[in-house]
């Protein structure tokens, strides 16, 4: 069996590789800019949810 400060070490390590490896991701793969906000009276999806989640709160 490996000793705790092995098993410290080896966890300290994994950690570090995956931050390292997200932050590759980060720079590879930059996050898109955010769309525009529009206004919410010309969307039917927002209706079409809005009247399920009214249903779902009565039942």
């Amino acid at each position: 069996m490996l000793s705790p400060h092995i098993v410290s070490a080896l966890l300290a390590q994994r950690e570090a590789d995956l931050e390292r490896r997200a932050e590759l991701a980060r720079l590879r793969h930059p996050e898109p800019e955010p769309e525009p906000v529009t206004s919410p009276t010309g969307s039917r999806r927002t209706a079409r949810h809005r009247g399920r989640r009214r249903h779902l709160r009565l039942v």
